[in-house]
């Protein structure tokens, strides 16, 4: 079962979210399809950037991967084929990825474009 995880970054002795990370399981998604949906679920494991795991495989989301779900506001979708294509492209496989790694900012921008009232 996938972990959803949000990583703070120090500055100036305040903490401001960073990094959005949804750890996956083998087999968790399938690769075959366009697209790979998941809810937000608040509150988050709490994570300074000093503790991410960077021997797990990874690939970063970015904002133009990301899609609304007309299922619930809180969730979002991520295409398929170009991260896909990301992976296989540095010859890695993406049945090896463990982590989905997001900035924050780009999952906060998304939660307000595809939910116009602002809420979720």
């Amino acid at each position: 079962m996938s972990r959803q995880a949000v990583y703070y970054e120090e500055i100036d002795g305040k903490q401001f979210p960073y990094w959005f990370v949804i750890n996956i399981d083998n087999g968790e998604i399938d690769w075959n399809k366009d697209t790979f949906y998941f809810e937000i679920k608040a509150p988050f494991e709490k994570f300074s950037k000093f503790d991410f795991d960077e021997y797990l495989m990874g690939v970063s989301i970015g904002s133009t991967d990301i899609v609304s779900s007309n299922v619930h506001k809180s969730t979002l979708g991520i295409t398929l084929k170009n991260i896909k294509k990301r992976i296989t492209d540095h010859d890695a496989s993406p049945e090896h990825v463990r982590q989905l790694i997001f900035l924050m900012s780009d999952i906060e921008e998304s939660l307000s474009y595809f939910n116009k009232d602002g809420a979720f």
